[in-house]
């Protein structure tokens, strides 16, 4: 339990630290542009995610892989609260450089629930990421927004771990720890590529 207390205790510090820096960030300052000025990956990016238990089963690996990134991940999470987790960090000026999004697990997605998401951007680039193991059409959904916005990315966690079951825990849904780490890399590697960092 003091192991414990005293790993909570050191995640905190490194969110509030986290947040401190976020906060000098004014929304209507964060561009593609501004990206690729400040950055060449990433790894050195304030990351916001926020999604539901598959992201929490990775969290640890994506503090490991973003040691700026703040991971606002709950367990049965639907859109509808991922969406009003961001509206409350949005009014706190408590976003990232770009947001990261698993949201497509536990509920059904509709266009407008995506469309909402973008609008609380605060002009940030999102990146969504498709749902392994789940019978619904939300991958479609979140695909058929992406296309619609210069801001807006997929990150096909789905195609990328298909070729691995031996990535995925026995409920055929969360990452194990190889898993995990793969799909942190995913992340970190489309990001990258999609804000063209690597080319600045």
């Amino acid at each position: 339990k003091k192991k414990e207390a005293l790993e909570a205790a050191e995640r905190q510090k490194m969110e509030e630290l986290a947040g401190k820096a976020r906060n000098e960030i004014a929304p209507e300052d964060v561009t593609i542009e501004m990206l690729q000025k400040r950055y060449d990956d990433a790894t050195q990016m304030y990351v916001t995610g926020i999604g539901d238990s598959v992201m929490l089963a990775a969290a640890d690996r994506l503090y490991e892989k973003f040691p700026r990134g703040y991971f606002d991940a709950v367990f049965g999470s639907s859109i509808y609260e991922c969406t009003d987790r961001l509206i409350e960090l949005e009014a706190q000026n408590n976003l990232g450089d770009v947001l990261v999004l698993s949201v497509g697990t536990n509920s059904y997605i509709h266009p407008e629930d995506c469309v909402a998401i973008i609008e609380h951007s605060g002009g940030r680039p999102t990146f969504w990421l498709t749902t392994y193991g789940v019978s619904n059409d939300s991958n479609e959904i979140m695909q058929s927004v992406v296309s619609q916005y210069d801001n807006a990315f997929m990150i096909d966690w789905e195609s990328y771990a298909m070729p691995h079951p031996e990535w995925i825990l026995d409920d055929h849904l969360h990452p194990n720890d190889t898993g995990s780490l793969e799909y942190a890399q995913l992340i970190s590697q489309v990001i990258t590529d999609s804000l063209g960092l690597k080319e600045n």
